[in-house]
């Protein structure tokens, strides 16, 4: 049995570190302990600011070694950093532990610039990061079979693309399975820090 952990935390350990940016790359590593959602957590960072604000490539926390991992992508990051979360990422997290399938996320976004008001963000110019495409690139390229769910959860609310059109854009094969809190009218996935209460995850139609 200890053996099939020791295990099973190698494979989870090694998808993680193939779907992160390469440390070729420059960027930075932040990792701690995450109290406020009871998990370990990790965090890439572009190693010069965007405008003065930090860009964040990717989050990841993980709280159990024998399930397989969530992978998100939103619109930009906001506060969340490797030992404390903001309330989208809390509310993702929070919502694949009640689910009971999953054990850690790998959250991404469409732009790599923290910034706390999409709106602004929006106004001001939507600063990807350098090295943002290539990070969803890696993420979509890496969603490994033997994971069993191979689920991506889409997040980023009424400023992102609609979801036909960005699934319509990129390259997936039939293994990875969609997934929203729910779409607006427009058909854009729910962002989970407008929702009112605790939300189920559901599979997209597409």
């Amino acid at each position: 049995m200890a053996v099939e952990h020791t295990n099973r935390d190698l494979r989870r350990a090694f998808l993680i570190s193939q779907c992160e940016l390469p440390r070729s790359l420059g960027v930075t590593i932040e990792t701690g302990w995450r109290h406020d959602t009871k998990c370990a957590g990790r965090a890439l960072f572009d190693a010069n600011a965007l405008h003065g604000k930090d860009a964040r490539y990717s989050l990841t926390a993980h709280w159990d070694d024998a399930l397989p991992v969530l992978f998100g992508i939103g619109f930009n990051p906001s506060t969340a950093r490797a030992e404390k979360g903001d309330r989208t990422v809390n509310r993702v997290i929070r919502a694949a532990q009640r689910s009971g399938k999953y054990g850690a996320i790998f959250w991404i976004n469409l732009a790599a610039q923290m910034e706390t008001n999409a709106k602004t963000f929006i106004t001001e110019g939507r600063a990807s990061g350098q090295h943002n495409a290539r990070q969803i690139e890696i993420v979509l390229e890496h969603l490994h079979p033997a994971e069993g769910a191979r689920d991506v959860l889409l997040a980023w609310g009424g400023d992102g693309p609609k979801i036909k059109t960005w699934l319509a854009n990129i390259q997936r094969d039939g293994g990875v399975r969609f997934l929203s809190f729910g779409q607006t009218v427009s058909g854009r996935p729910l962002h989970p820090s407008r929702l009112r209460r605790a939300q189920m995850m559901s599979p997209i139609s597409y």
